[in-house]
């Protein structure tokens, strides 16, 4: 029987991830691997990079648990994505200038995951990019909008809305500092953000977790961005790109639309089975007793979703729903008891506050049962 495993995040939208994919298809043609399934190499393979990640990290001081927040969404956390006019910087390390203002803001015990990035648009994109700004951003100064590339963002999570409006106040002394976009919720903003962005680094502490290039060891520890971390009094620690991509990038979420997205959320659950069958497909299973317990221990915040008149078969649909556009995330697999679960976030409109585009944030754990075809909800809170 496999080990017990557990895993906060999987990028297979990665680079390196889809060039593994696309070597064990080639392999399978050219009748290798005859004697195991497409699923059953990929579940081995991910396996394997995952525990030598665990030893990688071991080995520089760092509890891959302890990064779990940094890697999955929150419901209770928010996110944020801070945006700077780099017309009004007059050096070419605008980024590195940027972050100089943005890492002495961060508490010195706390873990994020940090993104950043120029805008990108092709011209006729520009009056979307434009329109976005106007409608999500709080402005803390008047913004003159000529072209997205003049634009850059800092999108950091796990962070509470009282530190995003404090650091907001002390940005706003800086003068290319336009203002910040509050990020906790899907928006058409968010599933932008998660397109353009590049995963810079995560803050964990004192701790500094980057990539570095695949060619050099794991042994040694490499600062290769324009950042200087060290000022600050924090220590870089850096791995082998093939493993940040996969297991250390945060995902902004977004809906699950593309065919990448979709690759994804399958990759996902054959980290921790090896018979994959589309989450859509699968029949929802939530019992009685369940069901009762939602209603009774629940019922303030299902009323607040206003599903709290729902019948077990019509919360069993929107779940369904729900979940054929998400992410999933925490992949867990229980040797003991043979069990393979994770965790996806459903938003629904607050009906409480409908006219502030209030969502409530429900995280939804459940069983996979490959044998049945079937998700069954094992909580949802």
């Amino acid at each position: 029987m496999p080990s017990d495993i557990s895993i906060h995040t999987i990028n297979a939208r990665s680079a390196f991830f889809q060039f593994v994919i696309d070597d064990i298809c080639d392999m399978k043609k050219s009748g290798f691997l005859v004697n195991k399934s497409l699923e059953e190499i990929i579940y081995c393979e991910i396996r394997g990079t995952f525990f030598e990640l665990l030893e990688i990290l071991k080995n520089k001081g760092i509890k891959y648990t302890s990064l779990k927040s940094a890697l999955i969404p929150s419901t209770k956390k928010s996110e944020a994505a801070f945006i700077f006019d780099t017309q009004h910087i007059e050096t070419i390390h605008y980024g590195r200038e940027i972050i100089d203002k943005i890492l002495p803001l961060l508490d010195k015990e706390s873990t994020h995951s940090v993104l950043c990035g120029d805008f990108i648009g092709e011209r006729e994109d520009q009056e979307f990019i434009s329109n976005m700004l106007k409608e999500n951003l709080i402005l803390c100064r008047n913004l003159t909008f000529i072209h997205s590339s003049a634009f850059h963002c800092i999108y950091i999570n796990n962070i509470s809305d009282f530190k995003i409006k404090e650091i907001n106040t002390a940005l706003t002394k800086y003068s290319p500092y336009c203002g910040y976009m509050d990020m906790k919720f899907t928006s058409v903003a968010k599933g932008y953000f998660a397109d353009i962005l590049i995963k810079c680094f995560i803050k964990h502490k004192n701790k500094i977790i980057m990539e570095h290039g695949d060619d050099l060891p794991n042994e040694e520890n490499y600062n290769y961005s324009d950042f200087c971390f060290e000022k600050f009094g924090l220590k870089v620690f850096s791995l082998q790109s093939l493993y940040f991509d996969i297991f250390l990038g945060y995902k902004i979420e977004r809906p699950v639309i593309t065919e990448g997205d979709k690759v994804d959320v399958q990759m996902s659950i054959n980290s921790i089975s090896k018979k994959l069958f589309p989450l859509d497909e699968l029949k929802i299973e939530i019992d009685d007793g369940k069901f009762g317990y939602l209603h009774k221990n629940k019922l303030g915040k299902l009323k607040k979703a206003g599903i709290d008149k729902l019948k077990r078969e019509q919360l069993i649909k929107l779940v369904k729903y729900k979940i054929s556009e998400n992410y999933i995330y925490n992949l867990e697999y229980l040797s003991q008891y043979d069990v393979s679960k994770f965790n996806i976030i459903l938003e629904i409109p607050n009906f409480d506050n409908l006219s502030d585009n209030k969502f409530i944030k429900y995280l939804v754990a459940l069983k996979y049962l490959s044998k049945e075809k079937t998700l069954y909800l094992i909580s949802m809170h």
